[in-house]
Formats: structure tokens, sequence, C-alpha cells
């Protein structure tokens, strides 16, 4: 991302220099080849937190079902009062809302191992010009 911007901020510097030979579309293509690569990872990235969390959401139906299911089937049979089940099921909601959140938190933990990774190479770099 780093080169992107890089570059970005280079050809606007040069925008004079860009416009008077005529190379507008030249520099468009080399821009939207340095960003490509970005664009795929940050997409793959969004698919995979998609992904993630309609699983996330899935497996909560799928408890909220069976726990109502097992739930109304021990009432019916008197083994649970309706009081227990609704209690029973709004802890089981406060238990499984946290959960799916973490689900989400998927995007923000990978932007921010890359910010790390970034800072590392950042704080190892040898500085060329010594005192």
């Amino acid at each position: 991302m780093s080169e992107v911007s890089a570059s970005l901020t280079e050809t606007i510097n040069g925008i004079k220099v860009v416009k008077s030979f005529g190379k507008e579309r030249f520099e468009n293509r080399s821009f939207v080849e340095k960003l490509r690569p970005v664009f795929d990872v940050n997409m793959t990235v969004c698919m995979n937190s998609v992904y993630l969390w309609m699983i996330a959401e899935a497996i909560n139906i799928i408890c909220i079902v069976i726990v109502l299911g097992v739930g109304g089937s021990m009432v019916i049979r008197h083994q649970m009062n309706i009081g227990e089940l609704v209690a029973y099921y709004t802890y089981f909601s406060m238990l499984t809302g946290p959960i799916s959140s973490l689900s989400s938190l998927t995007t923000t933990i990978s932007e921010g191992m890359v910010s790390v990774e970034r800072l590392s190479k950042l704080l190892n770099a040898i500085p060329e010009i010594r005192e």
C-alpha cells in the first residue's frame, strides 16, 4: 500500500509533466497495475470475513432452534416451566451475542497484523545516513 501511495503522490506532484507529455493513460494503467494486488488482497479478506460471519450466524440460528425445540418439548412434558425456558433462552442469547460479534473482528485483526508488520520493518530498518 505504501508503494501505491508513493506512486500516487509522485504522479500528482508531477501532473504538469505527465500532461505535457500526454502520458495520462500510461500513468493510469501503471497506477491500476500497482493497485490491483492491494485490491485483490482486500477483497479476499473481505470475502473471508463474510464467510466467517455467515458460518457464525448459521451456528447461532441452529443453536437457537435446538434450545427452543428441546426447551419446548421439556415444557410440554412439564419438566420445565415457560419462565425457565424464557430465562434459559435469554441467558443463551446473552452468551451468543458477544461470540458472534467476535467473528466481525477478523478484518480488524488482520489490518492490525499488517500494521504491526509494517512498523517492525520500519523499526528494524538501518538508516542510510549516520550521525
